[in-house]
Order: C-alpha cells, then sequence, then structure tokens
C-alpha cells in the first residue's frame, strides 16, 4: 500500500501496529471515562443521601409549622374572645349608666 503524501509504502504490519496503536488509545481514554463514571456514580450517592436529611429536615419543620399555626390560631380565639367579652362588659357598664342617668336626671 503506498501512502501519497510522502509516497512511502506501508505494510500490513505498518497497518496493523497503528490500529493497536488506536485501540490503546482508546482503551486508555475508556479507563479514564470509567473511573470518572464511578467518580460520579459515588457522587450521586452523596448527594442522594444528603437530599434524604435534607428531606427528613424539611418534613420536621413542616409538622413544627403546623404547630405553630394551631397554637397561633389557639392564641387568636382567645384574644377574641376576651375582647368580645370585654366589648360586652363595657356595653352593659354603658347601659347601667345610661340607666342611671336617666334615673337621676327624673
Amino acid at each position: 500500500m503506498q501512502n501519497d503524501n510522502n509516497n512511502k509504502d506501508i505494510t500490513n504490519n505498518d497497518l496493523a501496529n497503528m490500529v493497536a496503536k488506536g485501540f490503546d488509545q482508546v482503551d486508555q481514554r475508556l479507563e479514564v471515562v470509567s473511573g470518572d463514571i464511578s467518580v460520579l456514580k459515588s457522587d450521586v450517592g452523596e448527594l442522594r443521601t444528603k437530599v434524604s436529611s435534607i428531606e427528613t429536615k424539611v418534613d420536621n419543620l413542616e409538622t413544627k409549622v403546623s404547630r405553630i399555626d394551631l397554637r397561633v390560631e389557639e392564641i387568636h380565639d382567645i384574644v377574641v374572645n376576651i375582647h368580645e367579652g370585654e366589648i360586652l362588659d363595657l356595653q352593659k357598664r354603658v347601659k347601667i349608666l345610661e340607666h342611671t342617668v336617666r334615673v337621676a336626671g327624673k
């Protein structure tokens, strides 16, 4: 076989050596890629563990926030009841005072 660029004859042995060298290079690259994939798998495993931990913490926070919401609602109801009770008491006092003023004015 003749190489047109250099007018050099290439033997089958030369071709076999070139193919072997190419396969060796591909094999080396595949080893690097395989190592990179192993590192990525490890990293993904660590991320899954961390995400799971974060999900657990978020669930716990949601539970605590729900409890806080219930307590705030209870406090709101208590404040509303106290406020309504004070208004009723003040209305009674005003009626008594109005009655007293009417009686005293007669």
